[in-house]
């Protein structure tokens, strides 16, 4: 790793001696990473659809039976970051002793942090 960020300052420094040399090298990285970021995005976009066609196709080959054990492992899966959110915002209340008031602002000021913990 340490030799990857010398390499990438060394290269940084010398495209701010020659400045147009720089641009260019911009320009062609910022035109693939927009062609990166498309692919990804339409990955992105297809992979529920993926999910849905493997899903289908067990169903469809083994039954509805071959649902069970991951469907047993759904509630492991989200107990963890339930537990996890609620033990951590516990002992942050429990330790600055907000009023219930606060309590809620501190659940709802943190939703997007606790939306992400229960969907990855």
């Amino acid at each position: 790793m340490l030799q990857v960020i010398l390499i990438s300052l060394l290269f940084v420094w010398r495209l701010r001696i020659r400045p147009t040399a720089g641009k260019t090298i911009v320009e062609v990285i910022d035109s693939v990473l927009h062609g990166l970021f498309g692919i990804v995005r339409m990955i992105m976009r297809l992979a529920p659809l993926g999910a849905l066609g493997g899903i289908a196709f067990t169903v469809g080959k083994y039954g509805f039976g071959s649902l069970r054990p991951s469907v047993g492992s759904w509630p492991r899966v989200y107990h963890q970051p339930a537990s996890s959110s609620l033990v951590v915002l516990g002992v942050i209340a429990a330790l600055s002793r907000p009023c219930p008031l606060l309590e809620i602002l501190l659940i709802v000021s943190h939703k997007d942090e606790i939306l992400i913990t229960f969907a990855t």
